[in-house]
């Protein structure tokens, strides 16, 4: 799912950036060919693209977090795990990345690995405090790891920010005594 890659256009540079907000104009250009691969379905070209423009400008935190997305559509979830770490290499606290965090705690949801799912929609919380996707994500993660009081607290805030499915699944995850 690519929903947060909304791409504007970063700022142009003339030479390879060391600031992750401001990637080179080649870069850019093959992140944007990259992107429409991506809208077209066309993952593998897109990750091409998306290998062009950090080759291009290894710091370019978006490049790696888009070819992190194409790859999950592949399958490719190890892979994709590498890219989005690199994107919050780059930039850790860069408001905008809070969707990288969230990215990558949805594909260790996948993999089983719920502590670490917790800690990036936890970062992500902690860098969008009105992020419902996130209190969502995460009372995935709490519920895999059994944590159900957790849980239902976490889809109700998404809930009462909005997300009907937090609300749908706040209903399933109620609390019982002895419950964690």
């Amino acid at each position: 799912m690519l929903s947060h890659c909304a791409v504007a256009a970063p700022a142009a540079s003339p030479a390879a950036s060391n600031d992750a907000k401001d990637p080179n104009t080649a870069a850019r250009q093959e992140v944007l060919k990259g992107f429409a691969r991506t809208l077209a379905g066309d993952h593998d070209k897109a990750i091409e693209f998306y290998t062009k423009a950090v080759e291009l400008d290894p710091l370019y935190a978006r490049a790696y977090d888009f070819r992190g997305a194409a790859r999950v559509k592949k399958g490719e979830l190890d892979k994709a795990v590498e890219d989005f770490s690199k994107a919050i290499s780059i930039y850790p606290d860069y408001p905008d990345y809070m969707d990288v965090y969230y990215s990558r705690g949805n594909v260790y949801i996948k993999k089983g690995l719920f502590a670490l799912a917790i800690d990036d929609f936890t970062k992500a919380i902690a860098l969008k405090s009105d992020y419902a996707g996130a209190f969502h994500g995460r009372a995935m993660a709490y519920k895999g790891n059994g944590l159900h009081a957790l849980a239902a607290e976490d889809f109700k805030t998404a809930c009462k920010m909005g997300l009907t499915q937090a609300c749908d699944a706040a209903k399933g995850v109620i609390p019982r005594k002895g419950v964690k």
